[in-house]
């Protein structure tokens, strides 16, 4: 027999008996990639296996098919081999089981490894995740920190995950109805003056994305394998928090800030109290419990005291100070009348939740011996303890002596002098208040959107796929352009395989298509800006829409993102000083905070103020420390552009579906705003124009197939066959046992898919740098390779000629000039140069001739 059905039980690989003829098969279909809560796994049909010595043991064991709790979604893991190799992972599932007078047989079907990931946060909210590490206190130390951040992890307020972004999200009024301060630049309450600085309290931070995809999969049994979500561009990508209607952030009040909790476990448990340390385990609110700042991670156990190192229990302290707790319950020898036992309660604290087991106790209980023969003592301890933010605290349960060796502690409800708990008690009663501070606790920050609808917008604006690998407990996800990349993809003939004794179908694809297709970002309402928008061209800002030129398809498919779109526009008094505004605008002069959507943009990084769009005035503004206004020559920049600063519009990617004209553009026409690399030409446009395309085809046909074949053929693989190449959309009943005829569903493609790595922000100027010299004093001579195209001077085979240069070398955001005899004047936009000696290729970026380094 080719074909083995091996099963995992007890630690052991063990092989199942089969019928000689017997068929297993799957079915493989491209759906698999594409949804992330209706996942569709490869599937054998239902095939029988027949009741051998061998196989009772397991279906009668493992199953309990002969008693009263059968359960049909039981699973064993298993792996179907042909001729001793692996060719299918996955869980094998009995459905029934056949009795006959001669015989009984087994009914079994096969489900692909694919595992329920979605389940797992299905009812989670952004605002469920785990946010303590990032609580801060809103500072202006804080503030400008976050300003430091880059791409990478170390840069920044928690190395880049929180940025505060200068977006005008209203005004603060006196007393008197005059602001405190405005966004503009010589107006009687301009921030360019020391006496109308911009508050640290106005200020909201906004969350790395990439750092909440983190935070959703940290939930979950798997990790995200994405080479995508590490790249510059998407690691550049920030969403707003507290859309809360007024400026600046929330805090908890007087009573909640103090974050008191009151939790149990299970009573009624008891386990053998060998010497060691058994982990004190909260693993409900019962009836009264309650965490109201979400602090406290119960454990994932049903017993209240388990070997050690058991997920949860633990509390996280947000907050810097002293804590004080109760833990209270009764104990007794669970009426063994075992040999004496000593134990006390200990509480440790760590950084981390692997680190408890082994932390620093921070308190410990007097030392109880354990009364003998149903006789109960009781605990009512109040530790006490200073902690910093961030620190875990658990409690645990020390035996320093157990004289019979397995006399059990059991634990129950404390009961004294009439006060009485529901179960082994641990509350939290006092902590440091907060009066005054604002603490920056993000999960008041966040909308409730639905973690599974968070990433299913991630899905929509970068038409990803998401491949599960159970084995693993791995997910890829990328764009579809990066999953089928031509470069990447194995091409094969299956000509010699199709089936010339059955016949084929070719049809178009377009029948059951959408006439339409719109991606858009939600309506911004009242926002100022998108208001603006909104009312003079009826549809949302940013958004494509696609029309087929199909007369036969009519339905309209609309892609909508929760987020409000990022349009910007200057401030008074300067033409280059560019802010996003999302305020509402009442009677024309007041500015009322009104977002009430989350925003998507890029952190572009720190921008001189500059008063003009040639960048020859710097201009200043304030920001508040404590009492003191501190000037600034940089401000905080965030757009639905990757920069504002670099105009070769190669280097600049989009999150528009559709670059659209900006606000801005009235007033500044140096900054191009148009780019190649919106979120539509980038993601969509090739998958869209290929699958609507008249020369797209879908081919049904036959095939003569292997179970190898099954094995090795991949759903990117390019298929040839009838002249041309074409993508697998589904194989029906692919057998794992038989070489046979099989159906086949193929796409014809255009042309290849290709993998295009999308410009990120370049992050070239420190918070409040200095301006740069426009006077050449002191100007070095550069002998530089130069051109308009990049290969040549990568190549150092272009022509070379000399520049001028503010230092004795190319450096990024350097200014390069050259000479025109009677006067000097910067290189022209897009100028390629690598200094002769060097291996660094630069750009010019913009038209006073500042440089980046661009990569060949």
């Amino acid at each position: 027999m080719d074909t083995t059905l091996i099963v995992y039980l007890e630690n052991k690989w063990k092989r199942l008996d089969l019928y000689e003829n017997i068929p297993i098969s799957i079915m493989i279909q491209e759906l698999d990639i594409y949804n992330l809560d209706e996942r569709k796994s490869p599937y054998s049909k239902q095939f029988v296996i027949p009741n051998t010595s061998n196989n009772a043991i397991i279906f009668e064991h493992y199953f309990e098919v002969n008693g009263i709790e059968f359960n049909p979604l039981t699973r064993i893991e298993c792996v179907v081999q042909y001729r001793g190799v692996d060719i299918f992972n996955g869980f094998l599932r009995l459905s029934a089981v056949i009795e006959n007078p001669t015989y009984t047989d087994y009914e079994v079907f096969i489900m692909g490894s694919v595992g329920d990931f979605a389940s797992e946060i299905r009812d989670l909210t952004l605002q469920d995740l785990r946010w303590d590490d990032l609580q801060h206190e809103l500072s202006y130390s804080a503030i400008t920190q976050s300003w430091s951040a880059d791409t990478g992890d170390i840069n920044g307020l928690f190395g880049g995950k929180i940025i505060y972004p200068m977006i005008n999200y209203g005004l603060p009024y006196q007393a008197n109805g005059d602001p405190v301060f405005t966004y503009t630049f010589g107006e009687t309450f301009s921030f360019d003056q020391n006496t109308n600085p911009v508050p640290e309290n106005v200020w909201k931070p906004a969350v790395r994305v990439k750092e909440i995809v983190n935070r959703i999969f940290e939930r979950t049994n798997y990790t995200v394998v994405s080479e995508f979500f590490e790249s510059d561009n998407f690691r550049a990508i920030y969403m707003d928090t507290f859309q809360n209607g007024q400026l600046g952030v929330e805090t908890a009040s007087a009573v909640t800030n103090q974050n008191i909790f009151k939790v149990y476990t299970n009573p009624s448990v008891a386990w053998n109290a060998v010497s060691g340390q058994k982990d004190f385990l909260p693993v409900t609110y019962r009836g009264d419990g309650y965490d109201p700042l979400n602090n406290f991670v119960l454990a994932n156990s049903t017993r209240a005291v388990d070997p050690p190192n058991q997920v949860g229990g633990y509390f996280i302290a947000p907050y810097a100070g002293q804590y004080a707790w109760n833990v209270k319950f009764n104990y007794d020898d669970n009426r063994q009348c075992g040999g004496d036992v000593k134990f006390q309660v200990i509480m440790r604290k760590a950084s981390t939740p692997a680190g408890l087991p082994n932390g620093t106790i921070i308190a410990a209980s007097d030392q109880f011996d354990l009364p003998t023969c149903g006789l109960e003592g009781n605990i009512n301890w109040f530790p006490k303890a200073t902690l910093s933010p961030g620190d875990h605290v658990k409690v645990y349960i020390k035996i320093n002596q157990n004289q019979g060796g397995d006399t059990d502690l059991r634990l129950l409800p404390y009961s004294n002098y009439g006060v009485t708990t529901e179960a082994p008690m641990w509350d939290l009663y006092e902590s440091p208040e907060l009066t005054g501070t604002q603490i920056v606790d993000l999960r008041l920050g966040l909308q409730q959107i639905n973690c599974i609808e968070f990433l299913k917008s991630l899905i929509v604006m970068f038409n990803l796929v998401v491949v599960q690998n159970e084995n693993d407990k791995e997910i890829l996800i990328e764009p579809f352009n990066w999953y089928f990349n031509e470069d990447d993809r194995v091409e094969r003939d299956w000509t010699q395989k199709q089936d010339l004794n059955s016949s084929y179908r070719t049809e178009p694809l377009s029948y059951n298509l959408a006439k339409e297709i719109n991606w858009t970002y939600t309506k911004g309402s009242e926002e100022y800006l998108n208001k603006l928008f909104e009312d003079k061209n009826k549809y949302n800002y940013g958004r494509y829409k696609y029309v087929s030129n199909n007369n036969i398809l009519t339905d309209e498919q609309i892609y909508e993102l929760p987020f409000a779109a990022t349009p910007t526009t200057i401030v008074n008094g300067s033409d280059n000083f560019i802010i996003p505004a999302v305020y509402r605008e009442i009677d024309g002069t007041n500015l009322q905070p009104y977002s009430n959507k989350p925003h998507i943009f890029f952190w572009a990084g720190n921008r001189f103020a500059y008063l003009d769009e040639n960048k020859n005035f710097p201009g200043y503004w304030y920001l508040q420390s404590g009492t003191t206004a501190v000037e600034w020559s940089t401000y905080p920049c965030v757009s639905h552009l990757s920069s504002l600063d670099i105009y070769v519009t190669d280097l600049v990617s989009d999150l528009n579906f559709q670059s659209t004209f900006d606000f801005f553009g009235n007033y500044n026409t140096q900054i191009p705003q148009f780019t190649q690399y919106n979120l539509y030409n980038l993601y969509w446009k090739d998958y869209i124009e290929n699958t609507y395309s008249n020369e797209t085809r879908r081919l049904t046909g036959r095939f003569i197939l292997k179970p190898t074949d099954v094995y090795e053929t991949s759903l990117t693989d390019k298929i040839y066959v009838k002249d041309s190449f074409w993508r697998i959309e589904k194989i029906t009943e692919a057998s794992l046992n038989e070489y046979k005829s099989t159906e086949v569903s193929l796409i014809k493609e255009r042309g290849g898919y290709y993998k295009v790595d999308a410009p990120g922000p370049y992050y070239g100027i420190e918070p409040n740098q200095v301006y740069p010299s426009n006077i050449l004093t002191g100007a070095t001579n550069l002998v530089c390779y130069t051109g308009v195209t990049s290969y040549p001077v990568c190549q150092s085979t272009a022509l070379t000629g000399t520049v001028l240069s503010f230092g004795a070398s190319l450096t990024p955001n350097g200014i390069v000039y050259y000479d025109l005899g009677t006067a000097f004047a910067p290189l022209p936009l897009g100028t390629f140069l690598k200094q002769t000696g060097s291996t660094d290729t630069y750009v010019v970026i913009n038209r006073i001739g500042e440089v980046i380094p661009y990569s060949c």
